[in-house]
């Protein structure tokens, strides 16, 4: 539960007014280098598809500006997460292996992935799913002729026929493809629509699975309804990689990486960074974002039914870390989550279920996700 729900930390007042000043001075620094803040002032979450429409043609100039691409690390990780998937089944199925890299955005995610699929390489499709438009004609148009020039894989035009796709598809080493999916009720989710189809988005489809910081963008619920979406679209054994912001967990706490040899750590400037300066204004109002922290617990649990057949998820990898970001500051607190598709038994799934729904409920009680619910089971 420590995990899960994070205890605020006390420390003295000397220390805390000295974590004051830091977190004041954060902050002027937050708002100064990141101008979306003011211009997203009154962005709301189920707005998010607009938001990213509107700043798709700058969008990759202002990551590379607010990020100092620091994030390829974990861009690169997801390669590495499902690379062995897919080189199994090209060697066990003699076939290019299927992936799905949701909430692709402008591609950039993919473009570190590739290079990992080339350097091994690994045979693969890769679909790039995202809900706005702006944000996948950034990719088509500007990060995946990359991929083309390097040799790293085939763009395949969304314009050709559904023949000449799968003759690609099957010729080609590795392929990707674009597509926008029907967002639902809220404008802001891309959960795959009618997965029991046929295509490349059909039932058991899908060999391996991936986000790079996109969950946020969808409420609690809907991510328990995407992870059961996944379930549907992977085949078993299938594997999903995900990374994201988490709450800092205090004995997880980062050193910082200042030129001086000194073991500094601060769990509270941490904690109260992330509760004051992340979630409200770079979740909130850069990313019009959600906290996603209780996600990975709660999507673990999901479980299906298909004809007799009860599936769920194998979680083989959870980490949290704090990540340095501006200064070598620990500011930026994420998850690495990997998750294998498995069969249950029924009352497996049965146990599963019950936690999810009791545990969703309380956290919903519990000041919409944002409190301390240490009663929780």
């Amino acid at each position: 539960m420590q995990v899960l729900f994070p205890q605020r930390i006390t420390i003295s007042w000397p220390k805390r007014i000295i974590g004051e000043a830091i977190l004041l001075l954060a902050k002027v620094w937050v708002r100064r280098q990141r101008p979306q803040l003011r211009e997203h002032h009154a962005a709301r979450h189920d707005n998010v598809r607009a938001l990213y429409d509107s700043q798709s043609r700058r969008y990759l100039s202002s990551h590379a500006r607010t990020t100092c691409r620091d994030d390829d690390a974990w861009r690169l990780w997801l390669g590495q997460a499902l690379v062995t998937k897919i080189r199994n089944v090209n060697a066990q199925q003699h076939r290019p292996a299927r992936h799905l890299d949701l909430f692709a955005g402008s591609g950039l995610s993919y473009l570190s992935q590739a290079k990992v699929f080339h350097l091994y390489d690994a045979s693969v499709n890769t679909i790039l799913l995202d809900a706005s438009s702006g944000m996948l004609d950034v990719a088509a148009k500007s990060t995946i002729p990359r991929l083309g020039r390097k040799g790293y894989a085939t763009f395949i035009d969304p314009t050709l026929s559904e023949i000449d796709k799968q003759t690609l598809r099957d010729t080609c080493r590795r392929t990707v493809e674009v597509i926008q999916a029907d967002p639902d009720g809220d404008g802001a989710t891309p959960i795959v629509a009618d997965p029991e189809g046929t295509g490349p988005l059909s039932a058991g489809s899908i060999d391996a699975a991936s986000i790079m910081f996109g969950l946020g963008a969808i409420a609690l619920p809907k991510a328990m309804s995407l992870a059961h979406s996944l379930l549907r679209l992977l085949t078993e054994g299938g594997r999903f990689a995900t990374v994201d912001m988490h709450r800092p967990v205090a004995e997880l706490a980062a050193r910082w990486a200042w030129p001086i040899p000194l073991e500094l750590r601060s769990p509270w400037i941490e904690q109260e960074g992330y509760r004051r300066i992340t979630v409200p204004y770079v979740l909130g109002r850069l990313w019009g974002w959600h906290d996603p922290s209780l996600y990975p617990h709660l999507m673990k649990l999901a479980v299906i039914q298909v004809g007799d057949a009860w599936y769920g998820w194998e979680e083989i990898l959870f980490e949290i870390q704090s990540r340095r970001w501006d200064f070598g500051v620990p500011a930026m607190p994420t998850y690495q989550q990997v998750l294998v598709k498995v069969r249950l038994s029924p009352s497996e799934a049965a146990e599963r279920e019950q936690a999810s729904q009791a545990l969703l409920a309380c956290v919903q009680q519990t000041d919409n996700a944002h409190g301390r619910p240490e009663s929780c089971p």
